[in-house]
């Protein structure tokens, strides 16, 4: 039982009727969390009558472990209200939201829009589903219900865009190819690479520093620094 029905849901997965682990946490420490059965070994014969002589031995079952998240329950929902209402605002495919600690990598929050109850996971989410759930085949409806249940923040492949600049940023100045006063020129476009063509989003031209570079998302400065 999920006592807060659809948050966190992409994180924290759920159990089946077999009592297994599906996707997210409950799948990741499904032995963990498991435990050990209980069990009776014994020797009998074929009417399955213990034979006389012979021992049994029993194994008393051992409780699985428990998790601690990370998460903060308060910034989770803050985090889902969000991705929903952006969602919908600017009627996007998907919203993903990550928030996290950065001075330990702790993982405070991690979001999507349309979340699944955990306790009913295969009941259907979006209005598509509700709309038209009964005339999907079985196969178009498994096919509802990984989407249901992948979490995009860590099973979808999207580029980084402009947050990357600063992992360049970094391994520059830790390679001291560079350094934040170094200066860098910016006339619009970038066309050294063979068959590329970069722009730039930053309507400032002319020189400018590292520092300036970052502060405006400057493309061609950042290809630049790069390939140093």
């Amino acid at each position: 039982f999920y006592p807060y029905n659809d948050l966190a849901a992409h994180i924290i997965g759920f159990a089946n009727d077999e009592s297994t682990g599906v996707y997210g946490v409950e799948s990741s420490y499904d032995r963990e969390l498991s435990g050990m059965p209980g069990k009776s070994v014994s020797i009998k014969n074929n009417s399955h009558v213990q034979i006389p002589l012979t021992e049994e031995e029993n194994y008393a079952p051992k409780e699985g472990y428990s998790t601690v998240l990370t998460l903060d329950e308060n910034i989770q929902q803050f985090a889902e209200d969000a991705a929903l209402k952006t969602r919908e605002e600017h009627n996007a495919e998907g919203v993903s939201i990550i928030v996290q600690d950065t001075k330990n990598g702790e993982i405070l929050a991690m979001a999507n829009n349309e979340a699944y109850d955990l306790n009913n996971p295969k009941d259907p989410v979006t209005e598509y589903q509700k709309e038209n759930w009964d005339k999907l085949s079985q196969e178009e409806k498994t096919e509802e219900w990984f989407n249901n249940w992948r979490n995009f923040s860590i099973n979808e492949q999207y580029e980084p865009g402009s947050t990357f600049k600063v992992i360049t940023t970094a391994a520059a100045l830790e390679e001291a190819t560079t350094n934040l006063n170094k200066t860098y020129i910016c006339n619009g476009v970038y066309t050294e690479i063979p068959g590329v063509k970069i722009g730039c989003t930053s309507q400032n031209r002319g020189p400018r520093t590292v520092e300036e570079a970052l502060m405006e998302s400057c493309n061609i400065s950042l290809v630049k620094i790069g390939r140093e």
